[in-house]
C-alpha cells in the first residue's frame, strides 16, 4: 500500500461535522442520585450546583450545535439536490420501482426508483449517481490543472470518506472525496493544488507549503473554508 499524505479534515457524524469550542470535563456524580433521577427539577438543580456558569453555557452551546446539525428528514429524502461545484440544482421525484436507482429524466430533474420511500433507499439511489457525476466532473478539473502546474499524476479515484478531502500516494494516485461536489470551485481547486504538490513533496514541510503558495497565494482562507466544508454535505451522502 502506497504511503498517503492527505489534506486535513474534520471528523463527520452522519455526514455532518462540527467543532466543540470547549472541552467539557466529566459531570460530577451526586452522592445520592435516587431523588434527582426521579425528579427532573432536582436533577437540574443538582447540575447547577455542581457546574459553574461557564460550564453551563458550554453545555447549552453544545446542545444548540447538535440540534442545529442534526439531519432533518428533508436532508435524507431530498426534494432537490444542489451541486455547488457545478452551480447546478436538480429537482427530485420518487416513484415505486423494484430496483433502487436514480434516473436522470431531464437536465434538471432526477427520478428515484425504490420499493419504498426510506432514508436508506434514497441514499442507495443517490450516492451512485453522485459518484458517477463526481468522477467525470473532478477529472475534468484535475487534468487541465495538472497541465497548468506541470505536475503529473498516474490516475485519479473518487472515494466517499468521512475525514479526508483528498490524498496522494507514492504511486501517483490522487484520491478525491466525492463530497467536494458540495464545495465552491475555488476551494476544490485549492484541494487539487494541495494534492498535486504532494507529487513533489510527500510531506507538509516548508518547501511543500512554499510550492502550494506559489500556485495558490490565497490558500489560507481556502484551507479554513475546506475544513468547514463538511457542513455543506447533505445527510443522505452518509446514511
Amino acid at each position: 500500500m502506497g504511503h498517503r499524505r492527505s489534506c486535513a479534515g474534520r471528523p463527520a457524524v452522519n455526514g455532518r461535522a462540527f467543532t466543540f469550542r470547549n472541552h467539557l470535563a466529566p459531570l460530577p456524580r451526586s452522592r445520592d442520585t435516587s431523588d434527582s433521577d426521579k425528579d427532573p427539577a432536582k436533577s437540574a438543580a443538582a447540575l447547577r450546583a455542581n457546574l459553574g456558569l461557564q460550564e453551563l453555557r458550554s453545555l447549552h452551546e453544545l446542545a444548540r450545535e447538535l440540534l442545529r446539525l442534526a439531519p432533518k428528514t428533508a436532508e435524507r429524502q431530498p426534494q432537490s439536490v444542489e451541486i455547488e461545484l457545478l452551480g447546478r440544482r436538480w429537482d427530485v421525484e420518487y416513484v415505486t420501482g423494484r430496483r433502487v436507482r436514480t434516473e436522470e429524466v431531464a437536465d434538471e430533474r432526477l427520478r428515484i426508483h425504490a420499493p419504498s420511500l426510506t432514508d436508506r433507499h434514497a441514499s442507495q439511489a443517490l450516492v451512485p449517481w453522485l459518484m458517477r457525476l463526481a468522477s467525470h466532473s473532478l477529472s475534468a478539473r484535475l487534468k487541465p490543472l495538472s497541465a497548468e502546474l506541470d505536475i503529473d499524476y498516474a490516475r485519479m479515484s473518487v472515494r466517499r470518506q468521512r475525514t479526508r478531502w483528498g490524498s496522494c500516494s507514492t504511486r501517483g494516485t490522487i484520491s478525491l472525496n466525492v463530497c467536494l461536489m458540495f464545495q465552491r470551485p475555488e476551494v476544490v481547486r485549492y484541494l487539487m493544488v494541495h494534492e498535486l504538490c504532494h507529487r513533489r513533496h510527500m510531506n507538509h514541510s516548508r518547501r511543500f507549503w512554499s510550492l502550494v503558495e506559489s500556485f495558490e497565494p490565497g490558500w489560507k482562507p481556502l484551507d479554513v473554508e475546506l475544513l468547514q466544508g463538511w457542513r455543506n454535505v447533505p445527510a443522505w451522502v452518509f446514511p
